[in-house]
């Protein structure tokens, strides 16, 4: 099957999830309110809006990345991409993200499609460590040829027994850790990049390489 089918197909299911999320927030509200208890309505209006902003998002992101496959065009605004697959994961109010990023800082060699899904994996494997409340720390930056993403949490960190393993398909299985770094690798490999886990004093920080975008040039960076 081809990767974009793939890419859409995710998406999609991504899609589903938050409409769920908000069809969940909205029955709350409407159970919350024939009770009379509002304390807690504030918050759901909140979620919902958060859903509905995701879904206006990726509904975009689909559209954009339909054109970009049809004409053949694989560059990406990584600043757009990155932020799009943090915030469709962190809760509100419980895990605080920093960010740093240059501006026109511009990938290739994937859609946006595709670095939101990488995102989004280190995103949901950084909150799940963090129990759902910390710091993540996400920038960028060009370094000759390559764009790098350095991703960072507050987390436990990656033991060091799964370390060597932690981008091995089901290597990190039932450990609840890496979930989905194996196809996080696989797409950054394919964009002609990669992932690595870097020692940090605190929690756990990801590198990721992509091939740089010229936007003068219209052209991937030469090496």
């Amino acid at each position: 099957m081809p990767n974009h089918v793939d890419e859409t197909c995710t998406l999609v299911h991504d899609m589903r999830n938050q409409l769920l999320r908000l069809f969940g927030s909205l029955s709350l509200m409407e159970t919350y309110l024939e009770q009379g208890q509002t304390s807690d309505v504030s918050r759901l209006i909140k979620n919902s809006m958060k859903s509905a902003k995701s879904l206006s998002e990726m509904f975009d992101q689909l559209l954009a990345d339909s054109q970009a496959e049809s004409s053949g065009e694989k560059a990406v605004d990584v600043i757009e991409a990155v932020r799009l697959g943090v915030d469709i994961v962190i809760p509100e109010k419980e895990v605080f993200v920093q960010w740093s990023f240059p501006p026109n800082l511009v990938a290739c060699g994937l859609t946006r499609l595709t670095l939101t899904r990488m995102i989004r994996n280190l995103a949901e494997n950084a909150v799940r460590a963090m129990q759902s409340r910390g710091h993540i720390f996400v920038s960028g930056e060009r370094i000759g040829e390559r764009v790098r993403i350095t991703f960072a949490d507050t987390g436990p960190g990656i033991p060091l027994e799964l370390r060597a393993r932690l981008f091995d398909g089901g290597g990190t299985e039932g450990s609840g850790f890496g979930l989905g770094l194996p196809s996080v690798r696989e797409a950054a490999l394919k964009a002609g990049g990669d992932i690595r886990l870097v020692d940090s004093e605190i929690g756990a920080t990801f590198q990721i390489d992509l091939p740089a975008f010229d936007l003068k040039k219209g052209e991937k960076v030469a090496a």
